[in-house]
């Protein structure tokens, strides 16, 4: 059973259906529910930050491995903190999407 409890409106809506279908491709689990906690912009990130984090995913046991990653072309990045419910654990992760909102490029825990 997968639930998306996220505002779906808008710009918001269009970045956490992004973030759900990431989630529904690449969680270890198809038993969860999640919420989103912020969202915003940030500044541009370096490439390398990217890949620090991206490496840091691989070993994140609560996702499957071999994520398919959407492209980071540069410039500032969009964010969705995220806490994702499965069984007894709670995860805070926070999403960062392309500035057009049609894909991941990275994630970091909290």
């Amino acid at each position: 059973m997968c639930s998306l409890v996220l505002v779906a409106c808008g710009e918001g809506g269009k970045a956490t259906s992004v973030v759900g279908d990431f989630l529904k491709a690449n969680l270890a689990t198809t038993e969860y529910s999640t919420e989103l906690l912020a969202m915003d912009s940030t500044k541009a990130l370096a490439d390398s930050i990217i890949m620090m984090m991206r490496n840091e995913a691989a070993s994140d046991k609560y996702f499957k491995k071999n994520i398919q990653w959407g492209q980071h072309k540069g410039g500032k990045l969009v964010y969705a903190r995220v806490r994702i419910l499965q069984l007894n654990d709670t995860l805070v992760r926070t999403f960062y999407l392309d500035p057009d909102k049609k894909s991941v490029v990275a994630f970091k825990m909290n």
